[in-house]
């Protein structure tokens, strides 16, 4: 038992949090969760003068209770920090590490650091806290799904051996309000100039309402992911999961014309489809200044003119023109048909024309 712990004396808790490759190299950190896992799971059992051996340090019960033996337990501040190296290395995004900060880690900061195992007595606690903030429905259950997450990982990692039930927080129902086709219109008109960046803008908003790509999707496309021939632009959605999207041939032409454009600006090594006058890559805070300008100078009445809402745009428009959900689940990257459902239910004209069509009331 000495000779097993002498190896990791001094290894100190390193922290996923600074998990940049120099202050917590990868096999520091693989060895250091391959010592808590083993300490956990197994619930190893040492004499109390082997405590000075173990890093991180680990909370234990009393004495008495333990049968002169100590039994340990992670704490909870540390099943998070491994539970966002585990999210880092599983490929997520930098913004979906901010929303497991904002969410699982705003719980962390309410709780005590108490053993991890105890983590369910301050769920109720917290979630009526939560309650009495001036916090919006969609706030509430955004924060719900970050700390679920959490939870789920504790109980499928074995820091806890009871699934960890938290209160139901039914999703609000939020109406989308999307672009017409004639909005759409008015948009595409607004970028009429030879000017590059009224070519470029012009394209990527057109790509986007013609395949519903999320702004980061389409920010990251690169030249090699792009197959102009067979209509096809390959991919990398959240997770790093790839999918091939189609595009239609008016958005096809507008690429042409855009890449023509754009071959002088740029060093023929440069690889991000979208990029600046000055030949650098366009960023998603670039295109959101873009659609904010041009938001100031039409009238749109009142719908909100983001990245987000082309995606919307596109998912309905894609329905009501007879679209079917499933093709529409992997155009937009969707892991289940309930996020696809909506566009469904908002497709108005259609269920009119279904029901103008098969209407009991009008055979009568």
């Amino acid at each position: 038992m000495r000779s097993s712990l002498d190896n990791r004396r001094g290894l100190g808790y390193l922290s996923p949090l600074d998990l940049d490759g120099s202050r917590a190299p990868i096999a520091q950190l693989v060895e250091q969760l391959t010592l808590n896992q083993r300490v956990l799971k197994k619930r190893t059992r040492v004499e109390p003068t082997d405590l000075d051996y173990f890093a991180p340090p680990f909370v234990h019960l009393p004495k008495q209770k333990q049968a002169n033996r100590w039994r340990f337990f992670v704490l909870i501040s540390q099943a998070y920090d491994l539970f966002i190296a585990d999210r880092k290395m599983s490929g997520v995004s930098p913004r979906t590490v901010k929303f497991y900060h904002d969410s699982a880690g705003g719980f962390l900061r309410s709780t005590p650091d108490a053993a991890v195992d105890r983590i369910s007595e301050f769920v109720s606690p917290y979630f009526l806290a939560l309650t009495e903030r001036e916090l919006s429905d969609a706030t509430r259950h955004t924060y719900w799904r970050g700390i679920r997450v959490f939870m789920r990982f504790l109980h499928a990692e074995g820091y806890v051996d009871q699934p960890i039930k938290l209160p139901t927080l039914r999703p609000p129902q939020t109406t989308i309000k999307p672009l017409s086709v004639d909005q759409v219109r008015t948009i595409l008109r607004a970028f009429d100039s030879d000017r590059f960046t009224d070519i470029r803008n012009r394209t990527h908003i057109q790509l986007l309402i013609d395949t519903g790509l999320r702004l980061s999707e389409s920010t990251g496309i690169e030249m090699n992911d792009l197959q102009l021939d067979d209509g096809f632009i390959l991919i990398r959605g959240k997770g790093n999961k790839e999918r091939w999207v189609p595009f239609g041939k008016t958005t096809k032409q507008a690429l042409w014309r855009y890449i023509k454009q754009r071959a002088p600006l740029v060093h023929a090594s440069a690889v991000s489809l979208f990029v600046t006058q000055e030949g650098q890559p366009l960023t998603a805070r670039g295109f959101q200044m873009v659609l904010k300008r041009l938001s100031k100078k039409i009238d749109l009445k009142g719908v909100r003119l983001s990245p987000h809402t082309l995606r919307h745009s596109f998912a309905l428009q894609y329905i009501e023109a007879g679209g079917d959900p499933f093709s529409l689940q992997r155009i937009l990257g969707h892991s289940t048909q309930a996020m696809t459902a909506k566009y469904i239910n908002m497709a108005r004209s259609n269920v009119k024309a279904q029901h103008e069509r098969f209407s009991p009331g009008d055979r009568i």
